[in-house]
């Protein structure tokens, strides 16, 4: 990759309409912008498209036929980028409102991790803060268990730690290992063992500190009632569902 890297902002957004426009203003106004800025809409139902063509036109928008989840959103905003040849592509919900220089911190993480290790981290992931400036126990990014001491101490002269996975919370991703590995999909049963023990335990203390658990508990139960009766439909299945391309190693 020669001269500065072509970035595109993802961003999946259901229903939220006014903070979805909170996040894409904050998108727009970063101190390094990204170049590209696609919104993938999972047919929402409160004027969320309208309200994303009249604030932001340069925006490009995806409008998926019905909700295929955040997994399926992002996969068809990757899938997106991809086709337009992003080289980096900035992933977020539509709740997340990244500070001014949240995009050139990432960058600047980048570069200094490739210099040191020679070659780019696939990932680099934000640190994630709740409006009271609490790290937000739901979105934290799980630290890489026993990573080696060469790589905690080479992510560690740039100010970051090795993570085992994020949340789709502000992640700039290398589109060449999305190109390489495929779009999001299911987690091997294994992952999931581990990963459901683990959102238990981050819902537990998100739980715990709230100050709305009503709220939470309410969206708790429809999340569990809908993972029960449903299952999620192959990736492949939900781009070429919403007219979306479809990358080689992205079908699973």
């Amino acid at each position: 990759m020669t001269g500065a890297p072509a970035v595109t902002a993802v961003v999946v957004t259901y229903n939220r309409r006014d903070l979805l426009l909170e996040s894409l203003a904050a998108v727009l106004a970063q101190d390094r912008a990204p170049d590209a800025v696609i919104v993938v809409d999972n047919a929402s139902e409160d004027g969320t498209p309208a309200a994303v063509r009249d604030a932001f036109p340069a925006v490009r928008l995806a409008e998926l036929r019905r909700n295929s989840g955040g997994a399926g959103g992002f996969a068809g905003g990757i899938a997106l980028a991809l086709a337009e040849d992003a080289d980096l592509i900035w992933l977020m919900d539509d709740d997340t409102v990244p500070e001014p220089g949240a995009l050139g911190a990432l960058l600047t993480a980048r570069d200094r991790m490739t210099a040191r290790a020679g070659r780019p981290p696939a990932l680099i992931a934000s640190r994630v803060l709740w409006t009271d400036g609490r790290e937000h126990p739901m979105n934290t990014p799980r630290r890489k268990p026993f990573a080696a001491k060469a790589e905690r101490l080479a992510a560690g002269a740039v100010g970051c730690v090795p993570i085992r996975s994020a949340s789709f919370v502000s992640i700039l991703v290398d589109a060449g290992e999305c190109r390489r590995r495929g779009l999001p999909r299911a987690l091997a049963p294994l992952e999931r063992l581990a990963y459901g023990g683990s959102t238990l335990r981050r819902w537990a203390r998100t739980f715990a500190r709230s100050r709305d658990r009503r709220t939470l508990a309410g969206s708790l139960v429809r999340g569990i009632s809908a993972g029960v009766r449903t299952s999620p439909r192959p990736t492949g299945e939900v781009l070429a569902d919403a007219g979306l391309p479809v990358p080689a190693h992205g079908q699973e």
